[in-house]
């Protein structure tokens, strides 16, 4: 028998109705005149079996409040008095629960009705950390697991705030302290020290920086490990945030910084690296222009470049004036494609050309498929059955890449509408040799979330890059960082599409290091010279007077830090 659920009391002593939301009612208080006359005892009824308590959430963050209710069948009119064992971890006001500190609490409810015993009903919760925070206190920055809120006063401390919070979210994903690496891996928290101070060990700490310049450095002293973080403008201090996250130590016991960690160095990418990149000058409704250079002409294709439901696709002799769209596939009725025709990406495979591109089709999902044509211009035919991608849920932005072997793979999103708490994840697998159909089980190799640069559960345009200075395979991937769509790195030292992955700090284009424009989902080509060039496309958002359309920048690959880069 399915129960009903009654709200939580929003006073701590109140009268309820167990059959009804509605407005709760204190019936008045009435006496027996005759059992005080007769003083004979009163056989009270056992009623706790026909109540139960739910909670909303068996875990909350500090600073969120809990849902309770009373489960229950019966009409009976009750009095509910609610109480925490643990006003530290979790508050009551009102019959109001709210997280306060880590631990755990129980939930209680003292119920009462007239004529019945009373009997109590509890639920113990855990309460988290509000992730981590920082308080900011004489010049430095610690960093503990209380509810302590910080006035952001300033740019500079705004992003110092913010790179730190973003450090301890990806150190410590599930809420609990950050660890100095010890022999025993005991507990200890530690400080982070941003400019100089008055304190001993960081006195001098950043006075020899040269422009646009960071330090990082650990210094141990008697009470405890101190992290000494020095730059020289708001920009090398975010880095140095990310720098720092690329060097802490991730166990199964926690995550760790290295005691010996001493960093001085430059941001990787700056404004100036990006001195070769060009704009299309023609075409201005595109997004997601993938590239490719027939040894004749350019071809580029792209969201919004298309007429009905389709792809589309325009042509260039040097990357600036482009052609008037074109069609190069158009659906048929009998696919019943319904629209979203996304993110077409060109490769030639074989001696063909092969578009992975994305549609919503008849059951209202968005998937992958796949189209062949022996030119780039098309007209292409439809080669999967429909979505390649699964049929339960949505799954945008396919990428072909080929391995080493000879081998292909389909890398594609599944996107956050259909990912298990909102956060998109990409997904790699097997390909036939024709590509009409996946042959292995799809493997996850990261999610939207995996960098601590990343901003959003929303992620999408996928691209892999073998380098040939070190072997490692390269993932461009898309998300949001504090500038806005940008286009980040991850890296397979394995060589391996099956990983394992780690992300890269630095991203390959960010409105942060440009200055201009924000912009993302990025493809790779070559040009007729020969340059390795990425296309994307920017702003994200469009405006009256700027529309979204492609970018050309010329890439190469640093060895050193076994990432690609701008050209410099």
């Amino acid at each position: 028998m399915k129960n009903k659920k009654i709200l939580i009391a929003l006073a701590a002593l109140t009268a309820i109705s167990a059959t009804s939301c509605s407005k709760l009612e204190i019936p008045p208080v009435t006496e027996d005149p005759d059992n005080i006359e007769n003083n004979e005892p009163v056989e009270l009824l056992d009623i706790s079996s026909e109540y139960s308590l739910e909670v909303s959430s068996e875990m909350i963050k500090a600073g969120e409040n809990l849902e309770v209710y009373i489960l229950s069948e019966s009409d009976r009119k009750i009095f509910v008095a609610w109480e925490s064992t643990d006003h530290k971890v979790l508050s009551c006001v009102d019959g109001v629960f709210t997280g306060v500190g880590k631990g755990f609490a129980t939930v209680s409810a003292k119920i009462s009705a007239e004529g019945c015993e009373e009997f109590e009903l509890t639920y113990t919760v855990e309460v988290k950390p509000e992730d981590y925070t920082l308080a900011l206190i004489d010049n430095f920055i610690l960093i503990t697991d209380l509810s302590t809120k910080v006035p952001e006063e300033g740019e500079l401390l705004a992003q110092i705030l913010s790179g730190g919070r973003q450090l301890i979210s990806a150190s410590a994903q599930e809420g609990y302290t950050m660890k100095k690496r010890t022999s025993s891996f005991e507990e200890q928290p530690f400080e982070i020290l941003v400019g100089e101070t008055s304190r001993k060990e960081s006195i001098g700490a950043g006075s020899d920086l040269e422009k646009n310049e960071f330090s990082i450095k650990a210094v141990n002293t008697e009470n405890g490990m101190k992290i000494l973080i020095n730059a020289t403008d708001k920009y090398a201090m975010m880095t140095a945030f990310e720098v720092l996250i690329d060097n802490t130590i991730k166990t199964e016991e926690g995550t760790y910084v290295p005691s010996d960690l001493d960093i001085k160095m430059k941001p990787l990418i700056s404004k100036e690296d990006y001195s070769g990149m060009f704009e299309s000058e023609n075409v201005w409704v595109v997004r997601d222009p993938c590239v490719i250079y027939d040894g004749e002409k350019y071809y580029m294709y792209g969201t919004g470049l298309a007429s009905g439901l389709g792809y589309g696709c325009v042509t260039s002799d040097d990357l600036k004036t482009w052609s008037e769209p074109f069609n190069v596939y158009t659906f048929p009725e009998e696919i019943g494609a319904q629209g979203d025709c996304w993110a077409p990406e060109c490769h030639y495979y074989k001696g063909n050309y092969y578009i992975f591109a994305t549609y919503r089709g008849s059951n209202g999902l968005r998937g992958c498929a796949i189209f062949k044509s022996e030119t780039p211009a098309g007209p292409f035919e439809m080669i999967t059955d429909g979505h390649i991608t699964s049929s339960e849920w949505n799954a945008i932005d396919a990428s072909l890449y080929v391995d080493e072997n000879g081998d292909p793979w389909i890398i594609y999103v599944r996107e956050w509408v259909s990912a298990p708490n909102e956060i998109g994840t990409f997904e790699v697998a097997r390909l036939s040799e024709d590509l009409t159909k996946i042959i292995s089980e799809p493997i996850e190799i990261f999610k939207a979330n995996s960098s601590a640069w990343a901003t959003k559960g929303v992620t999408d345009g996928c691209w892999a890059y073998k380098m040939q200075s070190t072997g490692s395979l390269i993932m461009l991937w898309s998300n949001w960082d504090g500038g806005g769509y940008c286009i980040g790195m991850a890296r397979s030292k394995s060589g391996s599409i099956l990983g394992p992955w780690e992300q890269i700090s630095t991203r390959l284009y960010s409105s942060l290091y440009s200055e201009g424009y924000d912009g993302g989902h990025g493809s790779i080509f070559t040009d007729k010279n020969g340059q390795m060039m990425v296309s994307f496309h920017g702003p994200n958002d469009a405006t009256d007077t700027v529309r979204e359309h492609a970018f050309f920048l010329p890439i190469e690959e640093d060895p050193e830090g076994d990432m690609l880069r701008p050209k410099q």
